[in-house]
């Protein structure tokens, strides 16, 4: 009873951060990270009073090292923004926390899959609710609260790649259901083809290609593995298929049509890279401090097209200039046994694209998608070896 109640808790957090993920002020984010705290204080009380066996991971390493990183630069006197590096270690330290939560109170698989449910249907109502806002009042977060004139808002999220990465987690977990199980089919299939729809309607480049790989990468390995027939696969891909198409028609693709065959994408995008490689040359062990990157970037800037650059449009390469080298190998590590895990539970497929996408944006720059990551990590540690998730 103690792990359902937690980890009811733990999606009451989640679901308040992607809500008000929008507020440009830093409540939101001290809401996610004591929420997080106060679960994993409560769950060590409950443990103290009704000890049971704690559920290990390697991952846990690499998780808190990257957590305690940050403090280590603070203590050292390694940091050029000390403000800055105390909220990204503040980061850090609480998606660490989440992930080892996530993996001690979803150990029991109906608790895991109630929760995996949950977080699948609070992704399709922000994906409603974001494409309908999106085309009746794209600069008013639910129809009430307005952003700059320059923004196009998605739901809660003011940036369509971020509102991409929540489809992007999202999407194998109905996908993998509908798969797995017999009940509900069509339900899964149109919740499948309204969050990759949704991902449509944003014009998130990257975004459509990766939700499209995971669909192709979950479908394929279902049947490699014998989780599926190749005849139940063709009538189960079939109305997928087929909603996602009509979803796409009734979206329209031609924003997102047009935004590839756009000349240079990614041009400013390499710019950005470019100077964050000599950020990295220049300091390659130690970094300039977690969350300093905007600080830094104007001596290594290489042009100016008159706008505020607060982001690398690239989380490794970020990542590695605030925190060094040994900083990005920890979170390599991290996203490596990360995907392994992913392969294993095919739900969990969303994390290795959300780590890939971050290597041409910052989707885990919302604090809400990077809590939402570790507790997917934290949930297929919490599964073992098991491969498939009772439906």
């Amino acid at each position: 009873m103690s792990s359902r109640i937690l980890a009811c808790a733990l999606f009451v957090v989640l679901t308040a951060a992607v809500l008000v993920a929008w507020v440009p002020r830093y409540w939101p984010v001290t809401i996610l990270h004591c929420g997080v705290f106060v679960i994993a204080i409560a769950w060590l009380l409950v443990h103290v009073f009704r000890p049971a066996p704690v559920r290990w991971s390697p991952l846990f390493v690499p998780a808190a090292l990257a957590g305690l990183w940050g403090l280590l630069q603070l203590g050292a006197g390694l940091t050029v923004y000390r403000f800055e590096t105390s909220k990204a270690s503040l980061y850090w330290l609480s998606n660490a926390v989440a992930l080892f939560v996530a993996a001690q109170v979803l150990r029991d698989p109906t608790v895991r899959r109630g929760f995996l449910k949950a977080l699948a249907v609070l992704a399709v109502v922000i994906a409603i609710a974001g494409t309908l806002q999106y085309f009746t009042s794209p600069q008013r977060i639910y129809w009430i609260f307005p952003v700059a004139p320059w923004v196009y808002a998605f739901g809660p999220f003011v940036y369509r790649n971020q509102f991409a990465a929540l489809m992007e987690l999202a999407i194998p977990l109905p996908l993998y259901l509908l798969l797995s199980g017999r009940r509900h089919r069509w339900a899964y299939s149109l919740m499948s083809a309204m969050l990759f729809a949704a991902v449509i309607a944003t014009a998130s480049r990257a975004g459509v290609v990766l939700v499209m790989l995971e669909a192709v990468l979950i479908f394929v390995l279902a049947w490699r593995r014998g989780l599926v027939s190749g005849r139940t696969l063709v009538f189960t891909l079939t109305p997928v298929a087929a909603l996602g198409l009509v979803l796409t028609m009734v979206v329209g693709f031609q924003n997102v049509w047009s935004r590839f065959h756009e000349s240079s994408p990614y041009a400013l995008r390499g710019k950005l890279a470019a100077s964050t490689v000599e950020m990295i040359r220049n300091r390659p062990l130690t970094g300039y401090g977690l969350g300093t990157w905007a600080t830094v970037y104007p001596e290594f800037a290489t042009f100016d097209n008159g706008h505020y650059v607060n982001q690398a449009h690239n989380d490794w390469l970020q990542w590695t200039a605030e925190g060094g080298i040994f900083f990005g190998l920890m979170l390599a590590v991290l996203a490596g046994g990360a995907s392994i895990l992913a392969w294993r539970t095919l739900w969990g497929v969303g994390v290795f694209f959300v780590f890939f996408h971050s290597w041409i944006d910052y989707p885990t720059g919302e604090p809400a998608i990077g809590a939402i990551l570790f507790v997917l990590i934290g949930a297929m540690i919490a599964a073992g070896r098991r491969e498939a998730l009772a439906a």
